[in-house]
């Protein structure tokens, strides 16, 4: 039989029994699920890239021509060589990054070889610049980073103005053997070697 609560409440209480309350339950706090507030991005658009991330690009390239130099005894004709080529090489993937002849060079390749592979410093910086060497073939990957790439550009840009600060100023301004400018024919020298590698990959 179901008695009624108000008449099993007054039952208890006659028997002198005093109803209990229901036990309260513990308050539990529950933290909103995502980012706290020290964790939501402030900054809207494109990250900001700090100076002291900037600056490793800088130190690297300036290593890059003082090592070459000493490597190279000095050679300044050969140093630049080697930094022109190296711009050409990624000017070439900058400007058509999709081309698969510009993105693989060839160690047997005889002006990779002379200008580039034959020395630590070149080997480096074509590493930094995402080259991975493999089967005699250093190879570019497709998933490089474009904005690093441009990066480096513009520091082989400057490493190229760097090399040139490097002619002693005398021997840079005339040939008197020619009637031309040295700067001069340095510049048809190296425009010639650019346009000797690219129809070699042809």
């Amino acid at each position: 039989m179901n008695i009624p609560r108000r008449l099993a409440l007054k039952i208890i209480e006659v028997a002198g029994g005093r109803p209990q309350p229901p036990p309260q339950l513990p308050v539990q706090q529950f933290e909103p699920v995502g980012f706290s507030e020290a964790q939501v991005p402030k900054q809207v658009g494109p990250p900001v890239i700090p100076p002291q991330q900037v600056r490793p690009y800088e130190d690297i390239f300036h290593n890059f021509v003082e090592s070459l130099r000493k490597e190279a005894s000095s050679n300044k004709q050969r140093v630049a060589e080697s930094v022109k080529l190296l711009q050409t090489i990624v000017g070439n993937i900058v400007k058509d990054p999709y081309e698969d002849k510009y993105r693989r060079l060839k160690t047997s390749n005889k002006k990779i070889s002379e200008c580039l592979t034959c020395y630590h410093s070149c080997r480096y910086i074509l590493e930094f610049i995402g080259f991975v060497l493999k089967d005699g073939e250093y190879i570019l990957p497709y998933d490089a980073d474009d904005h690093h790439l441009k990066e480096c550009q513009s520091w082989l840009d400057r490493s190229e103005e760097a090399v040139a600060k490097m002619y002693d100023p005398y021997q840079a301004s005339y040939n008197s053997s020619t009637g031309m400018p040295n700067a001069v024919r340095m510049a048809e020298k190296e425009g010639s070697q650019v346009t000797e590698y690219n129809k070699m990959l042809d």
